[in-house]
Formats: structure tokens, sequence, C-alpha cells
């Protein structure tokens, strides 16, 4: 249907409405001009110019008195009751002729509304449809081009495999290969070093790759910049001041875990190598307090392993740093012996074992002492005595005893670490040391071990109370033997 003629019929004005306003119009304008012939008709019989003779058509006494009106007085009722509204027999019919027309009308309009509003749905409903139908042509494309894009992906992933599987086994082979090689280095060193066990050499290796990578990447990398370096002085006196403040207290001993444990985690969040740099520093300070105070006072090595184990549990890699740093000061807790080769200075052989050297007399130092550092004048050189040095690695040997022996739950590097340790040290050959690491050892785990291990126990301490010492540790092998008799009672016990 054409819409513009639809809408050109609803501007057209009602015609009845303007056929009953003209005709209101005529009524009215009559009823005045016959109202006003009735005033006048009226104003003229009062004043008796008019005649009443028997012609009723006009005037008899001659002076121009307009004749009678030309409507009786009903006539002119009639006509003020149709200007008034009221209806006329003759005007009902036309008067219900215009409802008529105007109901008509009204229904015309409706018609052509509905029209309208069912065009409108019409032409709604035929747009939705042509969006439909767009919607559904573009996810179809979409859809082709997705899997175009998923197939890409898995054939380039697939190649990705395939040479990611030729490369692992390349690099497979090459490890064999480098352990093979390894292996034969470490019985070969093993050998040399002097009856130490291959796994056990091979630990060792592993701790001493742990400090090259801390001493050739990690600190140097940072020591380039000033403001990390500032950072983590702060955070390393912190570290000397909290261990410094142990005591056997369990309240104090968790306070100091604590802090250390969120002082490592902070420097996790900087980067890598301030975890690592901070991670040295808190095992290097956990040596020196046992070097300090558990080789004076044995029963301090407890609280202080129950703070290693804590940050062992709470950063797994604390572990690995921790023993590097007893192997880098205390070479028994591996355990191995270093065998001097021929020809080897006493300077480099001393540093080897763990010696600490001094240099008094050098003049690039001042004339100051430095335990830590090497001026690489072995002529400046001054060593410390044998005395002091067993007793700073039996301070080390009882922390690392403690940590084995130590009833903390989930302890990474628990007892069967400790027997192993003196399984190893039992089957090497002794030396002037022997019976004073052992002793030591023992003073702290000894009973314990019994206890665990039972039977294989008793044989393995009866073993150390067989073994033949070197005569120069005559002293030291009698405390030995007296500590296995009275404190362990092994004479007592059947194995």
């Amino acid at each position: 249907m054409d819409r513009s003629f639809l809408l050109k019929s609803v501007a057209i004005k009602d015609p009845v409405q303007t056929l009953s306003d003209q005709f209101h119009n005529h009524v009215w304008q009559t009823v005045a001009r016959k109202t006003a012939e009735l005033e006048t008709f009226n104003a003229l019989k009062l004043s008796n110019d008019y005649n009443n003779g028997d012609d009723e058509d006009g005037p008899s006494n001659g002076r121009g008195v307009p004749p009678p009106l030309s409507m009786t007085s009903s006539e002119l009722t009639n006509l003020r009751s149709l200007a008034d509204g009221k209806a006329l027999p003759s005007q009902t019919r036309a008067l219900q002729t215009i409802a008529a027309l105007r109901n008509k009308n009204e229904q015309l309009s409706q018609d052509i509304e509905k029209t309208i509003q069912i065009s409108k749905e019409k032409e709604a409903d035929a747009r939705e449809r042509a969006l439909e139908a767009l919607r559904k042509q573009e996810e179809e494309r979409k859809r082709v081009e997705e899997q175009a894009r998923l197939k890409r992906e898995q054939d380039d992933a697939a190649a990705r495999d395939r040479a990611e599987t030729e490369r692992r086994d390349a690099e497979l082979r090459e490890q064999a290969a480098d352990k093979e090689r390894a292996d034969s280095e470490i019985r070969k060193a093993a050998k040399a070093a002097g009856s130490v066990s291959p796994k056990a050499w091979e630990a060792a290796v592993t701790y001493a790759e742990k400090l090259k990578e801390y001493e050739e990447v990690v600190k140097p990398s940072l020591k380039k910049n000033e403001a990390v370096m500032d950072w983590l002085s702060n955070r390393k006196r912190l570290v000397r001041k909290r261990v410094g403040q142990l005591t056997a207290e369990h309240e104090k001993i968790m306070e100091i875990s604590n802090a250390l444990s969120e002082a490592l985690s902070e420097s996790s969040g900087q980067s890598d190598q301030h975890y690592i740099w901070l991670m040295k520093k808190v095992s290097k300070q956990m040596i020196l307090q046992a070097e300090k105070e558990v080789s004076v006072k044995i029963d301090m090595a407890d609280p202080l392993a129950t703070i290693c184990i804590t940050l062992m549990k709470a950063h797994s890699r604390f572990l690995d740093y921790l023993l590097a740093s007893m192997q880098e000061r205390c070479i028994y807790v591996v355990p191995r012996y270093i065998r001097r080769i021929q020809g080897q200075s006493d300077f480099s052989y001393f540093t080897s074992l763990g010696f600490h050297p001094r240099y008094p007399s050098c003049l690039q130092r001042g004339g100051a002492p430095n335990d830590d550092e090497d001026c690489g004048h072995e002529g400046c050189v001054q060593w410390e005595d044998e005395a002091r040095y067993l007793e700073r690695m039996c301070g080390i040997v009882a922390l690392y005893s403690a940590i084995t022996h130590s009833s903390v739950a989930g302890n990474p590097h628990g007892l069967k670490h400790g027997w192993s340790w003196l399984a190893r040290i039992c089957n090497m050959d002794p030396r002037k040391a022997t019976p004073l690491l052992v002793r030591t050892f023992l003073e702290v785990s000894g009973q314990t071990l019994v206890r665990v291990y039972g039977n294989q126990g008793v044989k393995l301490v009866r073993s150390i109370y067989a073994m033949k010492m070197p005569a120069n540790s005559f002293r030291e092998t009698f405390r030995l033997h007296e500590y296995l008799k009275e404190k362990l009672g092994i004479l007592n016990k059947n194995p």
C-alpha cells in the first residue's frame, strides 16, 4: 500500500465536522435576522403606528411600515430551539447522518493507523531478518577464519614440538656425555682427595658450582648498582643484628626466624639475584654464629638449627646455599680430607683446608689483620693456630649434626643425612681431626641415631670405637671412647 497516500489521507480535515460547522453558522445568522425583525415589529405596534386592518400583507396607513414577519412565532421558536442545540425531527436525521459519517471517518482513521502500524512492523521484521542473515554470514566467516587459524597454530605447534624433541634429545645425549666425563673426574678427584666417596665428592662439586655462580655472576652484577648495594647492605645489617640476638628461648627463636624469612621474601620480590645474594649472606651469618658461639657452647647448636630448618621450609633454595657456605668454610661437612699435592705451596694447601690467613705486617692493609680477604702476598700471611681452626670446624659440624637430627616437622635435611655423614667419615682413612669431629657430631645427634636406627646404629658406633686413630690424636681418641661408653653405653648393648 502507498504510504504517501495514507499520510495524505490522515492530513484531510474531517468533512462531517466541516458540514456541521457550516450548518450551525447558517442557523444562527437566520435566528439573529428574524429576532431583529420581531423586535422592530413589536416596537411599531406599541407606538400605534401599525394599522390593525384585515389586510395582513402590508401596512394600511401608507407610512412605509414594513410588512409583518415572514415567520410565525412557532417557526421562530423552532429556530431558537435549533440554535440552542435542540434537534428538530428533520434535523435528527441529519445529525444521525453526521454521526454515522463521523463514526465512519473515525473507523477509516483507525484502519489507516492500523495499516501504517502493520506496514511498520513488516518493515521492522524485514530489517531484522536482513540483519540476522548478515550476522549469520559474519559468524560463518569468522568460524572459517578461526578454523584456519587453529589449523595453522596446530601445524606450527607440531613443528615446534618436533624441533623441541630433537633439541631435547640432543641435550640429553650431551648431558649424558658430560655426566660421564664429570663422573670420571669425580672419581679421579675423590681418589686424589683421599678415600672420599664419589657421591660425597659429587655433592661437593654441586655446592662449589653454586658458590661459583654467586662469585662470578650474582655478586659482580649487583655491585654495578650503588642503590641496589645500599638496599642489600641494610638487609645484611638486619640479618647480622637478628642472628646476634639468638637465645635458647622458643619465642626468640621464632621471632628471629620470622624476621629473616620476611627479609628473604622481600629480596625475592626484587629479583632472583637479590634473593641469591641475601640467602648467601644469611647462610654465612649462621655459620659465623656457629664458629663463634656453638664452638664454645654446643647446646646453642639446636636453636640455630631450628632457624635454619624454618628458613629451609619457607625458602627451598636456602638449603643449597647453606650447605654450600658450610662446605666453603668447613671441608668436613661433605665430609672429605684434602691431600696435599706434590709441589703445592703452604698458602694454597692451608687455604684449601679452611685455615684463616692473617696479614698483620702487610703494608697494603695498613698493618691491620683481615680474616676475609687475601692480599696475595704469601710472605705476609700468618695462619691461625690449629686449636682455633679445629674449634671452628667443630662448631660448624655441630650445627650440621643439629640440623640432621632436629625434630622440627618437615625437616628437608633429616636424620638419614646424618647417618650418611657418619658412615662416610668412618669409611675414610682417619686423620688427626677425625676423633674430635666424630665426637662433636655424636654429642649432638648420637643418641637419636642409636634410638632410631637400633642395632644398625649400635653397630656403626661400635665400628667407630674400633677404628684405629692416628697416634697424634691420642687425647681426642680417648675422649671419644669415653663418650661412647658413658653417654651412649655401647659396651652394654648387644648388636
